[in-house]
């Protein structure tokens, strides 16, 4: 069975990048009193990787990730990223 998942640097850094892009997309929304934020959370590292993780790669190995930014708006783009399956592991990595 499949238990080790492996993330690279670069992974990594796109997760982070995404999630700050979401953090301000949210401040934009709020602070133009556009919507409100009440039911929605915005993504974690630990909850991208469970999202990708919960979906099968395209054929390419690629893995798409929507996530809303407040109640009524979604992010400006989805998190996109490569997933490897070894038979040994897991490895995640920027597109």
């Amino acid at each position: 069975m499949l238990n080790y998942v492996r993330y690279t640097d670069a992974f990594c850094a796109l997760a982070e990048q995404y999630i700050s892009e979401c953090i301000a997309k949210r401040k934009e929304i709020l602070d133009a009193d556009k919507d409100t934020a009440n039911e929605t959370a915005l993504p974690n590292f630990k909850a991208l990787v469970e999202d990708v993780l919960s979906e099968e790669a395209d054929e390419n190995g690629l893995c798409f990730s929507c996530w809303g930014v407040t109640d009524n708006y979604d992010s400006d783009r989805p998190f996109v990223c490569k997933q490897t399956d070894t038979g040994k592991e897991i490895v995640l990595d920027a597109a």
